[in-house]
């Protein structure tokens, strides 16, 4: 996972032990006492901070706080996140579409656009089979689709271009 913690990218993952976590590859400690429904005690790496809970939007997953007195914004980005915004499939609203990339090898079972068609956010745009699993590929905004780079039956690879928008 990726945290953008007042624009700095922080990338963690759960430890291997209780109450650990490797975070930009360091292994640190830390224990979260609830207080309230807003507030927390949280102790890392033997520092303790007292953080206040400002707001949660879970749409975006964003968390604003107050961490010892200071407002600070938190952006979480799960390795899906990561993984779809790398294929230029970043979710976020006002976000142009550039193209669609595979997100693995396999077969494009169907191709449900048109070079000129409009689309919206959560429209099938191609069927692909993968590990013996049918994927739909859905849009994540809207766009005008400029070209379809596959073909129906066609083999493809990771990252591979399926559809550019203009």
């Amino acid at each position: 996972m990726q945290a953008n913690f007042d624009d700095k990218k922080i990338d963690f993952k759960k430890g291997s032990k209780e109450n650990t976590w490797v975070v930009d590859g360091e292994n640190v400690t830390m224990d979260i006492s609830h207080l309230s429904d807003t507030e927390r005690s949280v102790i890392w790496n033997n520092q303790s901070h007292e953080v206040q809970l400002l707001g949660i939007d879970r749409d975006a997953k964003k968390v604003t706080m107050l961490v010892n007195g200071k407002e600070r914004t938190v952006q979480l980005k799960t390795d899906l996140d990561l993984r779809l915004e790398s294929m230029g499939m970043a979710v976020g609203a006002g976000k142009k579409l550039k193209n669609i990339k595979a997100p693995m090898p396999g077969l494009v079972l169907d191709v449900m656009v048109e070079p000129g068609q409009e689309i919206k956010e959560g429209d099938n745009i191609v069927v692909l089979e993968a590990m013996k699993m049918e994927n739909v590929l859905k849009a994540t905004g809207e766009a005008t689709v400029k070209s379809i780079e596959v073909q129906k039956g066609q083999a493809i690879e990771k990252n591979q271009v399926i559809v550019e928008f203009e």
